[in-house]
């Protein structure tokens, strides 16, 4: 649900001077090279999480890097409590393409080089909010999932429990639903301490809450924090 911190890059342009040397046919090559990057680029609408082991993370990230798409990265992170085990968050074009990279060939190959050592675990998001001003705070990142009765009666009572979570310490990064469940909601949290969070989620009346909200499964929460090494 980035991820690190969730990256978010602007490319920013000058005007044309009168010592600009530029031809007309280089300038109309770099439209039409703007324009074909513009139909190619990634709505970020939708998302995927893939969560894996690996045997080392440092020589894991480096496969990574070689493999990904800059664009397409939004955070890497690990287990709280398994340093081997990576979540990874990426934009997608489409569910279905990012459903068949996983399952290709060449992406099997590059895991098993680059010492993936489960079954990688796909989860496909459609985006319903993504932070675009603040910086995360902290490197710890806490994500939920839980199953509502009725996303819009959820939401509107999530929105309203807004202070709860920001005493305990919690920075809304992100909001989505699974795209074969559109009442399965994702939800991404920054912070700096844990503990708080924790305590906010053992609370008894926080079940209350979830109950009135119409969540109808057991919340699962991970714990994830920044690798050290990038």
């Amino acid at each position: 649900m980035s991820a690190a911190v969730i990256i978010f890059m602007t490319y920013c342009g000058g005007g044309k001077s009168s010592y600009d040397t530029e031809t007309e046919e280089e300038t109309a090559a770099e439209t039409e090279m703007e324009e074909a990057e513009s139909e190619s680029a990634y709505s970020q609408n939708t998302a995927m999480g893939v969560v894996h082991e690996v045997e080392d993370f440092a020589r894991w990230h480096i496969g990574y890097l070689e493999k990904s798409d800059p664009a397409a990265r939004i955070s890497v992170y690990v287990n709280v409590d398994n340093p081997n085990e990576v979540t990874v968050f990426e934009f997608t074009k489409s569910h279905e393409e990012a459903t068949a990279f996983i399952q290709s060939d060449e992406i099997k190959s590059a895991m098993d080089e680059y010492g993936v050592t489960t079954e990688p675990v796909l989860t496909l998001y459609d985006i319903k909010y993504m932070n675009p001003d603040e910086d995360p705070i902290g490197k710890f990142r806490v994500g939920i999932q839980h199953e509502v009765s009725d996303y819009a009666s959820w939401k509107e009572k999530f929105d309203a429990d807004a202070e709860r979570r920001a005493e305990a310490g919690l920075q809304l990064l992100a909001l989505a639903t699974s795209s074969d469940q559109p009442n399965m909601v994702h939800i991404f949290f920054a912070t700096d301490n844990l503990e708080p969070v924790k305590n906010m989620l053992d609370d008894p009346e926080m079940k209350t809450v979830m109950d009135d909200a119409g969540v109808i499964s057991e919340p699962v929460v991970v714990f994830l924090t920044t690798p050290d090494s990038i």
